[in-house]
């Protein structure tokens, strides 16, 4: 998914001259029923294991798993941990939850056939449970989908490039300054009522401004249900990324959530803005050629 651009223009020429049509069909969220109410929330330490299986018995290529909680409250020390299972085999930790997390939103997209939650609780005193009348600690998985809408697949038959296309994977030009420059794309998975779609950003400036599509986050609620992945990349030149979701840092590089800046529909642009504090060390960033505007 990331790749290196011979002239950064290419890159923002893809984001400006595309022309999308019409969105596809509504990707539904499949319901469930997971978690530990309130009453059953431990007071004692000890680790509670949930697997949640894909609800459909021949899961389609590739695999894909967004688990979406409408509750999460827990305890001071106290976490939640995701992991995704493949051929039967549980990986490692690939989203954690704290009391800091609120819901609703969707756990980081997993490539697997069903996934494993683990709430690991360090205990609580008596005056802290909910029989006393304290505050209601636990979660719940609502629902889940396994499919999510490929943008660049999407638009790709009214899209077009200003310029010969070409990009390559970005390890192909890891010995020369393009590989910094090719730090700049974000992978975007923005989660709507009705679907979950894929889509491509560029870090613009040094300040996590964020630039892309309108048709991909075209306003605040948008912005604040995107998450956004860092360093999606292949391991080698070779590596083929072109699939869904494919090639990611290890461990994963995201955050969820931006502020929305401004967008326009009819020149398909948006911006947003992270918290500088949520994007890794040592990415590259496209020049900000709007900085006198965006100073924001």
């Amino acid at each position: 998914m990331l790749y290196a651009f011979p002239w950064l223009l290419t890159c923002l020429g893809v984001l400006v001259c595309g022309h999308p049509h019409v969105a596809p069909e509504a990707v539904e969220l499949t319901q469930l029923d997971v978690g530990i109410s309130c009453a059953q929330y431990p007071r004692t330490p000890t680790v509670v294991t949930f697997v949640v299986d894909r609800p459909d018995a021949a899961p389609p290529l590739p695999l894909l798993l967004l688990l979406h909680f409408d509750f999460l409250n827990l305890k001071p020390l106290d976490t939640l941990t995701v992991r995704a299972v493949v051929n039967g085999t549980v990986g490692a930790v690939a989203d954690t939850f704290t009391s800091a997390s609120t819901a609703p939103f969707f756990a980081v997209p997993l490539h697997a056939t069903a996934a494993v939650l683990e709430l690991h609780v360090t205990g609580v005193s008596s005056s802290e449970s909910p029989s006393s009348g304290g505050a209601c600690f636990g979660f719940h998985v609502d629902g889940v989908r396994t499919s999510a809408i490929d943008d660049g697949n999407r638009v790709a038959a009214d899209e077009s490039i200003c310029g010969v296309d070409e990009s390559k994977n970005a390890q192909c030009y890891v010995s020369s300054g393009m590989y910094t420059a090719s730090k700049a794309v974000v992978r975007l998975l923005t989660h709507r009522h009705k679907r979950s779609v894929f889509c491509t950003g560029w870090l613009l400036g040094c300040d996590g401004h964020v630039l892309t599509n309108e048709h991909c986050i075209a306003d605040a609620a948008d912005a604040v249900n995107t998450t956004f992945e860092f360093m999606a990349e292949g391991v080698s030149c070779s590596t083929n990324c072109s699939g869904q979701g494919m090639c990611k840092a290890a461990p994963r590089l995201f955050t969820r959530g931006a502020t929305f800046i401004i967008a326009s529909k009819d020149l398909d642009y948006s911006l947003v803005k992270l918290s500088p504090a949520t994007i890794p060390p040592g990415l590259g960033y496209v020049a900000n050629v709007f900085q006198d505007r965006f100073n924001s």
